[in-house]
């Protein structure tokens, strides 16, 4: 019997256990501390969860496993999804017989081999039968994978740019965003926004313009939808509305256009998805312009120009809206909550490093590598900078960005334009 090629076995320690088996907590996805060590693949799997002690020691239950990214010398990071508790739990001594062979892999941790998550699934059905369709069950879970190439790619975009817009206003992105689950049919769904379970609003309310945009925002797309988020507060509720909106299939779309607007602030920010690619130098992720970097910088140059010539009394330490953000090209991971790996850079940087001599490749073509570029914005520095309403237009120069989007929807690219409205 062998439901899945690998599994892998997470050892629990006291803070573990209680937090997992506690009857009274939900079954969200859960993060913890956990012992650096090597994992890989570093991806979701199905994972048996044992007592930190190896004598006499307890197969405590069986669940979903992200073991995430290290976060010192000694810890990374792993996220809980979907734990199933044995009750009583089975004790290890007993699988150890069943295994009927090698079993020194049950005092360590992390992923097993595909001949080790074999023996284990049939030691563990051995000694309790039932557990078979839990394991099934999370097995058929764990299969709910995004699709390959091109639309997965657009997908993990998607996915990172809600993710952002989670943390600017304040959201729990981790548990929000591995809620995620496939659309019932995403032939006439926003790919992404339509697995967001509790986020489609009614589509009479496409029809009021939520966002105080051009009245394009209104017209009919292949695939559009609006969600919304409430988060409540002392002094009131928190909203994050989205619209999102793609006139092309997602097989067929060029790329991600991210469009924020802080209403406190009267800001917006544009974020232009850009991806990489694997290149020499070691391995380096480098970035080679496409057929359309000429035009779409043209347009956001342009923006940026008449945004930066306003001079309204509201201090910015960039009051130009449009960035760029190149990714690596991460397949789409549906139970994930993590941001895409990638780094911002204002339009007006972005071009200079890429006209710069020092940016051209051994054949003369343009190319930018992370190695060579000498500062940029990370995940965390630009969604604190723009959730404090640092970044972005002002005065004058919103009513121009709300202009452009009209060309944004027009351009091929998926469009994701998200509003946070605070109470005061």
């Amino acid at each position: 019997m062998s439901l899945v090629a690998v599994t892998a076995l997470v050892r629990c320690n006291d803070i573990i256990r209680s937090v997992l088996t506690g009857a009274s907590l939900p079954a969200a996805s859960r993060t913890f501390a956990y012992p650096h060590r090597e994992w890989s693949p570093r991806r979701w799997c199905v994972a048996f969860f044992v007592s930190g002690s190896t004598q006499p020691g307890e197969l405590l239950g069986i669940g979903l496993v992200d073991p995430g990214r290290r976060v010192t010398d000694y810890e990374r990071k792993i996220e809980v999804d979907e734990f199933r508790q044995i009750n009583p739990p089975l004790r290890i001594e007993d699988i150890r017989e069943s295994l009927r062979g090698p079993h020194a892999f049950l005092d360590d941790d992390g992923p097993l081999t595909e001949n080790q998550s074999e023996r284990l699934q049939e030691a563990v059905v051995e000694e309790r039968p039932g557990l078979i369709t839990v394991i099934a069950e999370l097995f058929n879970l764990l299969a709910e994978k995004g699709p390959p190439g091109n639309a997965g790619e657009i997908l993990e975009m998607e996915r990172d740019a809600f993710g952002i817009a989670l943390d600017i206003a304040g959201f729990k992105r981790r548990e929000l965003l591995s809620s995620w689950r496939p659309p019932v049919d995403p032939q006439v769904s926003v790919p992404f926004l339509s697995g967001m379970s509790g986020w489609l609003i009614e589509d009479q309310l496409i029809q009021h313009d939520l966002m105080n945009f051009a009245d394009s925002i209104q017209e009919p797309t292949l695939h559009y939808g609006w969600g919304m988020l409430r988060r409540p507060g002392p002094e009131g509720d928190h909203r994050l509305y989205v619209y999102s909106a793609n006139r092309t299939p997602v097989e067929e779309t060029l790329g991600v256009d991210f469009i924020y607007y802080h209403e406190n602030h009267r800001c917006f920010v544009l974020v232009q998805y850009k991806r990489m690619e694997g290149g020499e130098d070691g391995g380096q992720w480098i970035y080679r312009p496409d057929n359309h970097i000429e035009k779409q910088l043209d347009r956001m140059a342009e923006v940026d120009k008449k945004c930066s010539e306003d001079v309204a009394a509201d201090p910015r330490l960039l009051a130009t809206p449009c960035l760029i953000k190149l990714c690596t090209p991460t397949p789409f991971s549906p139970r994930s909550g993590d941001l895409s790996p990638g780094f911002y850079l204002p339009q007006k940087d972005f071009k200079e490093l890429l006209d710069d001599d020092s940016m051209k490749g051994p054949r003369g073509g343009r190319r930018l590598a992370l190695k060579n570029i000498p500062r940029y914005l990370n995940n965390t520095i630009f969604t604190q900078l723009m959730a404090d309403g640092w970044i972005g237009s002002r005065g004058t120069g919103t009513q121009i960005v709300a202009d452009a989007i009209e060309e944004s929807l027009r351009s091929g690219r998926s469009t994701i334009v998200a509003k946070r409205v605070t109470p005061g």
